[in-house]
C-alpha cells in the first residue's frame, strides 16, 4: 500500500517539529546551566570578598567551603582545611562543634539557625570574639544536607564596649566621690552658719532685747524693735538653711528621721499638708547612700512645691526585704515623665534624670507613675546591704 504525499509530508513536519523542540530544550538547559554557573561564580565572589566568616560543612561535618575571610583570620589556607572534619580544626572550640550537631525543632522549621558567641584562636595564637550562626539547609539538586556557619568578628566592638563601661564606672565613682565631698562641705558650712553667724546673731538679739529696759527716745525704741525682728527672722532663715544644707538628724539618727524633719519643715514653710509614715523597721544605710536618698527626696518635694500645685503630699518609708523604699505621692496637676526626663523641663541640677542614674549606680531604681491632670507618684528603692566600695568612707553607715 502506497503512502500518500500528504501523509509523508505530515510525518516529516511532525518529526522536524519534535527535533526542533528537542534542540530548543537542549539549548535552554545549556543556557540555564551557564546562568546558574554565572550566578554561582558571582555568589562565591561576593561571599569570598565579604568580611563575614563562612564555613560550609556536609552532613558528616566535613568542610566543603572555606572563605577568604576565614583564611585571613585563622591563618590557615583553604587547601589545608577543605575535606577535614570539624573536630580536626584547631581554631574552632567544642562549643562550635556542639552547635554544629544541634538541630532543633526540625519537624516544624524549614530552616534551623543556631546563634551563639564563641572564641576563635588563630594559628598565631590571637583570640577573636565571633558572633556565629549555623544554619541547616538541604541542597535539593544534590540531595544532601549542608551546615553553613557564618560569623562576624566583634573583638574590637567588645573591647570598645568594655572600655566604655570602665569609663562610665570611673565617671560614676568620681561623681560619687564628689557627692561625698560636697556633703562634707555642706556639713562644714552648716556648722559654720550655726556656730558662728547664728551664735553672733543670737547674742546680738539678746543685747538688743536688754536695751528695752533702758530709757531711750521712742523712735530709737521702734528702730531697735524693728532691728530685733529682722535679726530674729535672719536666725530662722539660717536655721532653715542650715537644716537644708546638712540636717543634723541625717548624721546623728539617719535618713528616716531626716526625711521626717524635712517634711515637717517644708510643710510649715510652704503651708502644704504632708502626711508622713514610717514602718519603724531598722533600715541601716551606708553614709553616702543615706545622704543621696535624703537629697533625692528633698529634690522631689521641692519639685512638687514648685510645679505640682498640690494641696497634699504623702510620704511612706518601708523596708522591703533588703531594700529601703520611699514612696512619695501628691494630688497635684501631674506631668508627662518621658517629656520631663528627656527634655529636663521641670528640674535641673540634681533633677529626675540625675536621680535615676545615681540610683542605678547604687543598684537601686525609681518608678515614676505620673499623668497630666492625675497627680504623681514616685517610688525610690536603694539596697540596705550595699557592698560596692566607692571611697575610703564607704564603710561608715548611718541608721535609718
Amino acid at each position: 500500500m502506497e503512502l500518500s504525499t500528504e501523509f509523508i509530508w505530515a510525518i516529516g513536519i511532525t518529526v522536524a517539529t519534535v527535533v526542533l523542540i528537542a534542540v530548543a530544550f537542549a539549548f535552554s538547559i545549556v543556557f540555564a546551566n551557564i546562568q546558574i554557573r554565572k550566578e554561582q561564580r558571582f555568589s562565591n565572589a561576593v561571599l569570598q570578598s565579604s568580611a563575614a566568616l563562612l564555613i560550609v560543612f556536609d552532613a558528616e561535618n566535613q568542610v566543603r567551603s572555606f572563605s577568604k575571610s576565614c583564611e585571613r583570620l585563622t591563618g590557615y589556607p583553604a587547601r589545608k582545611v577543605l575535606g577535614k572534619s570539624v573536630s580536626e580544626l584547631p581554631f574552632l572550640s567544642k562549643e562550635f562543634v556542639n552547635n554544629l550537631k544541634i538541630k532543633k525543632d526540625s519537624q516544624h522549621t524549614r530552616q534551623i539557625i543556631n546563634h551563639f558567641k564563641d572564641i576563635l584562636i588563630s594559628k598565631h595564637g590571637s583570640r577573636h570574639i565571633i558572633n556565629w550562626q549555623i544554619s541547616f539547609q538541604t541542597d535539593d539538586r544534590k540531595n544532601m544536607e549542608l551546615k553553613i556557619g557564618s560569623g562576624l568578628e566583634s573583638t574590637e566592638l567588645q573591647k570598645t564596649q568594655e572600655q566604655l563601661l570602665a569609663h562610665q564606672d570611673k565617671l560614676q565613682a568620681m561623681a560619687e566621690n564628689l557627692s561625698i565631698a560636697e556633703a562634707e562641705e555642706r556639713r562644714k558650712i552648716a556648722e559654720e552658719l550655726h556656730d558662728r553667724i547664728g551664735a553672733t546673731l543670737t547674742v546680738t538679739s539678746i543685747k538688743l532685747s536688754g536695751l528695752k529696759n533702758q530709757t531711750l527716745p521712742e523712735d530709737v525704741q521702734y528702730a531697735l524693735e524693728d532691728l530685733n525682728k529682722t535679726i530674729t527672722g535672719l536666725l530662722k532663715d539660717i536655721r532653715a538653711l542650715t537644716f537644708q544644707l546638712s540636717p543634723p538628724a541625717l548624721y546623728d539618727i539617719g535618713p528616716s528621721a531626716a526625711i521626717e524633719s524635712l517634711a515637717n519643715s517644708i510643710s510649715k514653710q510652704h503651708s502644704i499638708k504632708i502626711d508622713f509614715q514610717d514602718d519603724g523597721l531598722k533600715k541601716s544605710l551606708e553614709k553616702n547612700i543615706g545622704v543621696f536618698l535624703y537629697k533625692a527626696v528633698r529634690e522631689l518635694l521641692l519639685n512638687v512645691i514648685k510645679h505640682a500645685q498640690a494641696k497634699q503630699v504623702w510620704i511612706r518609708l518601708f523596708r522591703v526585704e533588703d531594700k529601703y523604699r520611699v514612696e512619695l505621692k501628691d494630688d497635684g496637676i501631674g506631668f508627662d515623665p518621658k517629656k520631663v526626663i528627656l527634655n529636663n523641663e521641670i528640674d535641673s541640677g540634681f533633677g529626675l534624670f540625675n536621680i535615676k542614674n545615681r540610683l542605678e549606680y547604687h543598684r537601686g531604681g525609681m518608678i515614676i507613675d505620673a499623668h497630666p491632670g492625675k497627680g504623681s507618684r514616685f517610688i525610690i528603692e536603694v539596697p540596705i546591704k550595699y557592698l560596692k566600695q566607692v571611697s575610703t568612707n564607704e564603710n561608715e553607715s548611718i541608721a535609718g
